[in-house]
């Protein structure tokens, strides 16, 4: 199987302990990639920095510290650069990978040449509310994912892997806050590239209270209609999706209380998961 990156960003907010099993998962594939790129996004606190010191052993690591905080975007598009293998994967920095994540999608990618872009499904682990796992599923083939991006995010972006070439092609992560991905996977979209998204959660996520209430707000709506003017400007969606979808983010972003949004999302937009 091909060689590969794994791209992953760390600010100073991030979890020491998370940040440790992040690793040790990549380190622990069934696969292993031939180089870990690791953007420090500004300073560090220094338990970040002595979790990262750890491993500064491993030939296959590259660690590149950016003077102050860009964000996510801007972070992963100069880490994209310096990776050295044309398949990428992401990974966040408080996620763990399953062991066999890289293994099933490179083979995946080998199978279907037509293939660009491969996601999952991911374990959602609420880390401060009383409530069991679920599972945050994204629909499979291309055929779906086109029609399911008119109105949520289609991957689940710390799950992906894809082909270097391809992101830069289409402009790569832009500055876009609270949708560098949902604009990245759009922009892919229009210039005919092929998805797919494997439907076993390979990717265990960490969720807090904060991860709802971020997704609210006057800010976050504003940029929810400008990516859907980009969609709507370059027909992925007519008019009458647009309206729907400026309706339904109108109501859940601005409308809607962070407990409610956070209600739908467990309850209504998520599956138990039993494993």
């Amino acid at each position: 199987m091909s060689n590969f990156s794994v791209l992953m960003s760390v600010y100073t907010k991030e979890n020491p302990e998370y940040l440790k099993k992040s690793i040790e998962s990549i380190l622990n594939q069934t696969i292993k990639p031939s180089q870990i790129v690791i953007i420090k996004d500004g300073p560090l606190k220094e338990e970040l920095n002595q979790v990262i010191d750890e491993y500064v052993y491993l030939p296959q690591l590259v660690v590149h510290q950016l003077e102050q905080n860009v964000g996510l975007g801007v972070a992963l598009n100069v880490g994209l650069n310096l990776c050295s293998n044309e398949i990428v994967a992401r990974m966040d920095s408080d996620d763990e990978s399953l062991k066999n994540r890289f293994e099933m999608q490179l083979a995946y990618l080998e199978n279907d040449k037509d293939c660009r872009i491969c996601g999952t499904n991911v374990i959602e682990e609420y880390i401060d509310y009383d409530i069991s796992n679920r599972i945050k599923k994204v629909p499979k083939k291309h055929e779906d994912i086109l029609k399911y991006i008119k109105y949520r995010n289609p991957i689940n972006h710390p799950t992906v892997m894809f082909y270097k070439s391809d992101v830069i092609e289409v402009g790569s992560y832009l500055k876009y806050p609270f949708f560098e991905d949902y604009f990245l996977w759009a922009r892919m979209m229009v210039a005919n590239f092929k998805f797919h998204n494997i439907q076993t959660p390979l990717v265990k996520m960490r969720v807090s209270l904060y991860s709802y209430s971020r997704r609210g707000g006057y800010k976050y709506f504003i940029q929810s209609v400008k990516l859907n003017k980009y969609m709507l400007n370059n027909k992925l969606l007519n008019l009458f999706s647009f309206l729907i979808s400026l309706f339904i983010s109108l109501v859940t972003r601005v409308v809607f209380t962070s407990r409610i949004r956070r209600m739908i999302y467990i309850k209504a937009l998520r599956k138990p998961h039993n494993a």
